[in-house]
């Protein structure tokens, strides 16, 4: 990666969050969902107690809109008012036009709000989304000279796994009555056997990824304001940013089908690319403006697994207390993650105006990036 311009005098001045009403623990998702695991099982390979899922009409676009607007209204800004970006990232969108569609949605729910933002854009690199999208932000105040940006990390991962599409009882239910009238001989058009083995076939493989990643993903949205503050120290020291397509096949979902992951390769593979990509980071800051690795004040990364949040935290050379863990409560929420455990740890006192931030993150792609930030 070439000469990077770091970008100073730009601050974090809102935050905001909103997570659907339905919140399952582990027990709760177990049993109304026919894992296969037990509470302890989830907690102790996972780190995660609580998730949130959408139900009746939440979705990506009515929770990043609200996030969006709280991170706003804590930023003291109250409608009507303008905002020269939003950035929206989200890998679980409804509509692919443009590719990321929600972020036409949400500018216009905050239009109607008040809130009119002159240009929007997108990003979708699956978990890794939100650190693009900040990244892309931060540059903005340099490139085009802006003053305000709007920031939103919003997924719905949910539909991504089939909860409320097609539970394991209808798949049983239909695979035994088939078979029990091929037994009986009854009579079947050759046409309608065909498409009920296709179906059944495509049901048992989405079922099998949906027992796979259930414990894991989950949904809900998180934003984040940047305003230019004149004379700041704040702003983004250094980044860096790789993509790696012989990882794909370990984390994908393919247009219209649920998300396919190999957990233990992903494991793997995430433990030593979080800390590649952060030591990559923290070089880059340390070639742009001196930065130094022990003013790192936190390390608040994608809420994956604490399993491999925690590794790369050691790894790094930080201390336990310096890692910034939300996943807890949210489970997995991809783009959102990191707004989430951002807003929770701005809002609880620990992460305070001139910390020091390495932020973090990977995603199915593969994609990898990380910011070095002074907040």
């Amino acid at each position: 990666m070439g000469k990077q311009t770091p970008v100073f005098e730009v601050e974090m001045v809102g935050f905001g969050q909103k997570l659907p009403r339905e919140r399952y623990s582990n027990r709760r998702l177990i049993r109304e969902f026919e894992l296969d695991s037990t509470a302890k099982e989830t907690f102790d390979l996972t780190g995660m107690r609580f998730r949130h899922l959408c139900t009746g009409g939440e979705n990506v676009v009515t929770l990043g809109a609200e996030a969006g607007l709280r991170a706003l209204r804590y930023a003291g800004i109250e409608a009507p008012a303008e905002i020269d970006y939003l950035f929206v990232a989200s890998s679980t969108a409804d509509t692919y036009r443009p590719i990321n569609g929600a972020h036409p949605g949400i500018h216009k729910l905050l239009n109607e709000k008040g809130y009119h933002a002159v240009a929007s854009d997108d990003r979708n690199l699956a978990c890794t989304g939100f650190v693009n999208a900040l990244e892309a932000g931060y540059k903005r105040f340099n490139t085009d000279g802006i003053d305000l940006a709007l920031v939103v990390g919003t997924e719905a991962l949910s539909k991504k796994i089939g909860f409320f599409d097609k539970p394991p009882a209808t798949i049983d239910a239909l695979e035994a009555a088939y078979e029990t009238s091929k037994d009986s001989g009854i009579e079947i058009d050759p046409d309608l056997a065909v498409a009920i083995e296709a179906l059944l076939g495509e049901l048992g493989h989405r079922d099998k990824i949906d027992r796979g990643t259930a414990s894991v993903l989950a949904d809900g949205s998180g934003a984040v304001v940047l305003a230019r503050q004149p004379g700041s120290k704040s702003g983004m020291h250094g980044w860096w940013q790789e993509t790696d397509s012989s990882e794909e096949e370990i984390l994908y979902a393919n247009s219209g089908e649920y998300v396919y992951m190999n957990g233990r390769e992903v494991l793997k593979v995430a433990r030593r690319v979080m800390v590649q990509i952060g030591n990559a980071a923290l070089e880059k800051a340390n070639e742009n403006t001196g930065f130094k690795r022990e003013q790192i004040d936190w390390v608040v990364p994608h809420q994956a697994n604490i399993r491999i949040i925690e590794y790369a935290n050691e790894k790094l050379g930080f201390k336990p207390e310096q890692l910034i863990v939300d996943l807890d409560r949210h489970g997995n929420t991809s783009t959102a993650s990191i707004p989430l455990a951002l807003r929770r740890a701005v809002v609880d006192g620990r992460i305070k105006k001139g910390d020091n931030i390495l932020m973090p993150g990977f995603g199915g792609g593969m994609t990898y990036e990380a910011l070095v930030l002074t907040v």
